[in-house]
């Protein structure tokens, strides 16, 4: 399981603690991806590059200052966003993906090309009766 080696071998308690913990966050990070409106907008706009607070609230058209900050706050805490204050007069803040975003933003181009292959596929829906 670890490493190639069957998992008597290498795990110990601790390992499985840790393994846990580490699973829970990418679950979270998951949910959090589909379960809010916002997040995965945000990702796949920080995906081109660092990004201030007022470029991102013009691009997702429709979010509050109040829900984008909250959204923010939520992938900084999962360690998808990175947040640089620039000591600048105005202060200026600009957003970024961390790795793990990086990482996340990939899974979630993936999955937007699946669903354009799969729309073109499928080609239009039956009339609703």
């Amino acid at each position: 399981m670890f490493g190639g080696e069957s998992m008597s071998k290498t795990c110990k308690a601790a390992d499985f603690a840790v393994a846990e913990v580490e699973c829970e966050h990418y679950r979270r990070i998951f949910a959090d991806l589909f379960a809010n409106k916002w997040s995965a907008r945000v990702v796949g706009i920080l995906d081109e590059g660092p990004t201030r607070f007022g470029k991102l609230q013009r691009e997702l058209r429709g979010v509050s200052a109040k829900v984008l900050t909250r959204t923010l706050r939520r992938l900084e805490h999962l360690g998808l966003v990175d947040r640089v204050v620039y000591p600048d007069v105005p202060l200026r803040v600009e957003y970024s993906l961390t790795e793990l975003g990086g990482g996340t933003a990939g899974l979630l181009r993936h999955m937007r090309s699946w669903v354009h292959r799969t729309i073109d596929e499928a080609g239009p829906l039956p009339s609703a009766r």
